[in-house]
């Protein structure tokens, strides 16, 4: 092992640590869909590696599986506790990011390559907390980075199995072609060469691990369907949180200490311009991961690894030369650059992190894991595998996770019920508002469901069920209840 080898491993353990910290200050896994995931891996090593997602009676989304590796590499960790498999396995691949970053930069000789990816933990609070959740966008920010290494030293064949196995990863992986294409359209800019195997290679491989995908095709309808409601978004009732855009003032004063690093060297970037043809690509890139941020909350975990990744870049040579130049006056060489720039900022880092724990502490006692615990095992055994249980798409993961061996409505995503039947979209939520006049008719017709779980949060929405006949709780805990409903 050689001594950038080391480096790379000891930064690694550094950031597992700190990303451990923040994982492990509740005991419960954080993120609502990470339950989902963690057990969906479980249902895999139980009952075969292409099983499908029979768990949705009326969502498209049960046709495939569009992060086959992602849920994968997650099997191991059902060894463990899920519990705690799934806290687990979210640190691994968030500690992965930074590492890639430091990787990355430290390949192209970014002196303060540590400090860039350092500043992975300054970045947002909202930032660190979502990391923290066990689910897969980290692993296509991972194959994205491996992929521009691919791509700016031209491995053509690299890149296309690393293509193959993004497909197959995670659902973002059409960003990687628009990454190629961004890459070979700035050098055509500045070096006037058009480097077209690069693009191709890329295609072909997506195209290739898209065709000989378990699920094709309908991988590719899924896919689409992501796809065009991000191009047209649908005006649904209910939308996943993840499509929904931040409000440019609110993530502006969110993550200000970022933003403010990224105004200023944005500015030595602009009066200092040698570097920034090099790199001009990568710069971009993360600008557009940020107009992309704004239309919707699942591009932040893009924009913030790649805006280091960029301003690390294009500011390394401006650094130096700076150190040269005035290295008799100040007596400043890089290494204590580098001390300074980070003791400067570690009170930014603790407070981001005290932050972080604050947000996951609060959602956790807010929505703690145990909610529905009783009344998921109390419905599995009262019901015939496969049959349908009807609950608010949101409370599908919490309640999956106890048990997986009925079916349910939907869950997730709203969209998928509405791509699967927009009328049947309208009916859920007539009751999910309270104005469907026959609730017990829609749930036992038109959803094939005779037990409804219900957290007791909810009192408005209880009265109304209750208030139907045909609909009595058959079960009852401290924080959930069963409805029974007649045929």
């Amino acid at each position: 092992m050689n001594k950038s080898d080391l480096k790379i491993i000891l930064a690694f353990i550094l950031f597992f640590a700190l990303l451990y910290y923040v994982q492990f200050s509740v005991p419960t896994v954080i993120g609502n869909d990470s339950y989902f995931h963690i057990k969906y891996a479980e249902y895999l090593k139980d009952n075969g590696l292409f099983s499908g997602q029979p768990f949705w009676k009326f969502s498209v989304f049960s046709e495939a599986d569009t992060n086959v590796l992602y849920h994968f590499f997650l099997i191991p960790f059902t060894y463990f506790n899920l519990n705690y498999g799934a806290k687990l396995a979210a640190v691994v691949l968030s500690a992965l990011v930074p590492t890639l970053i430091y990787w990355f930069l430290r390949k192209r000789k970014v002196d303060l390559a540590f400090f860039w990816s350092l500043l992975f933990f300054a970045s947002s609070p909202l930032y660190l907390a979502r990391a923290s959740f066990s689910r897969g966008f980290q692993v296509g920010v991972i194959f994205l980075i491996l992929g521009l290494d691919f791509i700016l030293e031209k491995r053509y064949k690299h890149l296309f199995v690393l293509s193959i196995l993004f497909a197959w990863a995670y659902s973002s992986f059409p960003l990687l072609f628009g990454a190629c294409v961004l890459v070979v359209l700035v050098n055509l800019l500045y070096k006037k060469k058009l480097n077209y195997k690069l693009p191709l290679y890329c295609f072909l491989g997506l195209a290739t691990g898209s065709s000989i995908h378990p699920y094709f095709p309908h991988n590719l309808s899924l896919l689409w369907i992501q796809i065009k409601v991000l191009l047209w978004p649908v005006q649904l009732l209910f939308r996943s949180l993840d499509s929904i855009p931040f409000d440019p003032w609110w993530l502006a004063i969110t993550i200000f200490w970022f933003t403010a690093i990224c105004f200023l060297i944005s500015f030595l970037v602009f009066i200092r311009r040698r570097r920034f043809k090099e790199y001009a690509s990568l710069f971009l890139l993360a600008l557009v991961f940020l107009i992309m941020t704004f239309k919707a909350k699942r591009f932040f975990e893009y924009w913030v690894p790649f805006t280091l990744i960029g301003l690390g870049l294009i500011s390394s040579m401006d650094i130096k030369n700076f150190i040269e130049k005035n290295k008799e006056k100040i007596k400043l060489s890089m290494p204590i650059l580098l001390i300074i720039l980070i003791l400067i900022s570690a009170p930014f880092i603790y407070l981001n992190l005290d932050k972080t724990v604050k947000i996951i502490k609060k959602d956790a006692e807010s929505y703690p894991s145990y909610l529905f615990e009783p009344c998921a095992l109390w419905t599995a055994g009262q019901t015939k595998r496969g049959e349908t249980i009807f609950t608010l798409y949101s409370d599908f993961p919490p309640i999956f996770f106890f048990n997986d061996k009925n079916t349910y409505v939907y869950g997730l995503d709203p969209l998928y019920l509405w791509e699967y039947d927009p009328v049947l979209y309208e009916k859920y939520n007539d009751l999910t508002t309270m104005k469907d006049p026959n609730p017990a008719k829609t749930i036992s017709q038109d959803f094939d469901s005779r037990f409804v779980i219900m957290k007791k949060t909810l009192p408005d929405m209880l009265k109304y069920l209750l208030s139907s006949e045909g609909i009595a709780p058959v079960f009852e805990d401290r924080y959930c209840v069963v409805l029974g409903v007649s045929k």
